[in-house]
């Protein structure tokens, strides 16, 4: 049982230091950019805590993937309605090598 515990907790920490840095924003979406190779730019809010690679304000999202699709129609349905999204990063940049990736999105 104590092995378990530990286990767990160790498990916990190394999940809380992979997001540390992850960036996150939360606002209306204001800017959305679609480019040829099918990657989705947008801004919401204004971004802080990104890592190194996606400093900036702009996040992207393949729309390639279901999930990329799913975070698309959030937004869309979001600027929509003039709701505020909330976004939270994977602390990566695999879909564009100056934007962080989205790991969920929120509307609120």
């Amino acid at each position: 049982m104590k092995i378990v515990k530990k286990a767990s907790f160790a498990a916990c920490a190394i999940l809380l230091a992979f997001n540390v840095q992850a960036g996150t924003s939360s606002g209306k979406v204001t800017t959305m950019i679609i480019n040829a190779s099918n990657f989705l730019f947008f801004t919401a809010g204004t971004k802080t805590g990104s890592p190194t690679c996606g400093n900036n304000n702009q996040w992207a999202i393949n729309l390639a993937t279901a999930q990329g699709k799913t975070i698309y129609a959030l937004l869309l349905s979001a600027q929509a309605q003039e709701k505020t999204v909330s976004v939270f990063g994977n602390n990566t940049c695999n879909n564009w090598g100056d934007r962080e990736d989205v790991l969920y999105a929120i509307s609120e």
